[in-house]
C-alpha cells in the first residue's frame, strides 16, 4: 500500500505494482500532474508517529490515462523500491476472473474534514452481479469510504496471492446498493504491465 503525498500531505493512496511504478487514480492529480510536486510513501501504517520500515520515494513521471477518461495513473518511481517484508508489489494478472462471492479487500487512509485516519484501514467486501454492465465491469457491496481512499486498491486473494482487481476511483457509481465498475478498459502497453489485455477500474462512493 502506498500513501501519496503532496506538501507533505496524504492525498491519496496507491499500489505498487512492480519495483519502479506505482498504480493509482487520474482524479488524485486534479490539482497537479506534476511529477516533483509529489512523494511515495511506502510501508506506512500509521500517518501520524514512527514507522520503522517507511520509505520516501520520489516521482519522476505520472501517466495519466487517456483511454478512459480520468481513471488511472502510473506513477514511475525516482529509484527502485526496496522490497521487504513490510514493502512488497501485489500481483497483477489481468486475465483472472473474479467470481460473484469472492471476497475482496479495500484499504487507505481517509483524508475527510475530520482529518487523516492515522492507521491504515481495511474493509472487507464481496464480488456481486454487475447484472447489465459491460463485461468488463467488476462490482462490490456497497461500501462509504472517505475521499483518502482514492487510488487504493481492491485486492482479492486466489491461490495463495493477493493479486489487484481494480483502483478505487473518486466518481460514485452505486446501482442497487453495490459499487460498479464502469465498463471501460484499460491498454497496459503504455503502462507497466505491457502487452497485457485490459483493467479493471474500480469506482466507490467518497
Amino acid at each position: 500500500m502506498a500513501s501519496l503525498q503532496k506538501d507533505g500531505r496524504h492525498v491519496c493512496g496507491g499500489t505498487l505494482v512492480n519495483e519502479d511504478f506505482v498504480l493509482s487514480s487520474a482524479d488524485c492529480f486534479s490539482s497537479s500532474a506534476t511529477a516533483s510536486d509529489w512523494t511515495v510513501v511506502l510501508g506506512r501504517l500509521k500517518q501520524n508517529g514512527s514507522n520503522p520500515f517507511e520509505v520516501k520515494l520520489n516521482v519522476t513521471d505520472i501517466t495519466l490515462s487517456n483511454h478512459t477518461g480520468p481513471n488511472a495513473a502510473a506513477l514511475h518511481l525516482e529509484t527502485p523500491a526496496p522490497l521487504s517484508d513490510s514493502i512488497l508489489p501485489i500481483c497483477v494478472d489481468t486475465g483472472r476472473n473474479f467470481s460473484v462471492g469472492s471476497t475482496c479487500w479495500v484499504a487507505g487512509w481517509s483524508s475527510g474534514a475530520g482529518g487523516v485516519e492515522q492507521v491504515l484501514q481495511e474493509f472487507q467486501t464481496s464480488v456481486v452481479d454487475c447484472e447489465d454492465t459491460s463485461s468488463d465491469s467488476i462490482c462490490t457491496e456497497a461500501l462509504t469510504l472517505e475521499q483518502g481512499f482514492s487510488g487504493g486498491p481492491l485486492m482479492c486473494q486466489q491461490d495463495g496471492s493477493w493479486f489487484l482487481a481494480g483502483v478505487l476511483v473518486a466518481d460514485n457509481k452505486l446501482n442497487n446498493g453495490t459499487q460498479e465498475v464502469e465498463g471501460k478498459s484499460i491498454t497496459n502497453n503504455w503502462l507497466v504491465f505491457p502487452q497485457r489485455g485490459t483493467f479493471r477500474i474500480f469506482n466507490t462512493a467518497v
